[in-house]
């Protein structure tokens, strides 16, 4: 029998973003017309030489091919999300699947949830554009709370966007045209800020029957930090941890749906 979210889990999660998702849900890869952004030549690098029984965890309720094959070829899959409708729609799409799979409302920023909710460690952790969602602080914290709950030699599997977004280049350009670009876009820093571009957000949607929806869901996503065409490095994997290191072994460039790059990395704890 599918188990219920209770609504009180909706204010749970410390991290404001997981509002967003409580928007939407998975819907928003329907109303917002937003492709598959795991195609099936990806997906098969995302899971390539992992043996059939690793415990893998995939960050993201949203990756539903990805959590479907990864079940499919006989993973120990747990997926973790901290919006609740995310986990609650998740359950929903995989139908019978969801019995094979263990799903867990977390904010994988906030170390005492991630303590709280995580009582052993994986082989794999696997992620599509997650950190792309992520302000400085919070892409230092979510690397120190992987770091706690991976294996030691074990591997984190990233797809980090490279770039700007359509979404992004949209309002940059509707910000220049009304003078306002300056007030959520820092081109130095390369951040973006969703919460501050309300007006312009109206502006390039049509004026539809989701268009509120879609506006809600993004001035909810705030900041996010987006990066260049040198992607990530070690250097900022490893800007605040002290308990071993994460070491680049892999990074395959694709043209998926965006430019973006899938980095395969080592954790190597300290002694």
């Amino acid at each position: 029998m599918e188990t219920m979210w209770p609504k009180s889990l909706f204010n749970k999660i410390s991290n404001t973003k997981s509002k967003a998702w409580n928007v939407l849900g998975i819907s928003f890869f329907e109303i917002g017309h937003i492709p598959t952004r795991v195609n099936q030549q990806l997906l098969e690098k995302f899971l390539e030489n992992i043996p059939s029984h690793s415990k893998c965890c995939i960050v993201g309720a949203s990756t539903l091919n990805l959590i479907k094959a990864s079940i499919e070829r006989g993973l120990n899959t747990t997926v973790v999300d901290f919006s609740a409708k995310m986990c609650k729609e998740l359950r929903r799409h995989l139908g019978q699947s969801k019995n094979l799979c263990t799903i867990k409302l977390c904010d994988m920023t906030n170390v005492k949830d991630v303590l709280k909710v995580f009582k052993h460690k994986y082989d794999y952790i696997l992620t599509d554009q997650v950190i792309n969602c992520f302000n400085n602080h919070e892409l230092d914290s979510f690397l120190q709370n992987i770091s706690k709950i991976l294996e030691p030699s074990g591997e984190f599997r990233v797809l980090v966007n490279i770039g700007l977004y359509d979404i992004d280049n949209r309002l940059i350009t509707k910000g220049k045209e009304l003078g306002t670009v300056n007030n959520f876009f820092d081109p130095n820093l390369f951040i973006i800020d969703y919460s501050k571009a309300v007006n312009e957000l109206k502006a390039i949607f049509p004026k539809k029957l989701f268009r509120h929806k879609l506006c809600n869901y993004y001035s909810r996503k705030g900041v996010e930090m987006r990066f260049a065409d040198t992607g990530i490095d070690e250097n900022m994997l490893n800007h605040n941890i002290t308990n071993g290191k994460f070491k680049i072994i892999d990074a395959l460039a694709t043209d998926n749906i965006s430019k973006s790059i899938l980095y395969r990395i080592k954790w190597l704890p300290n002694d």
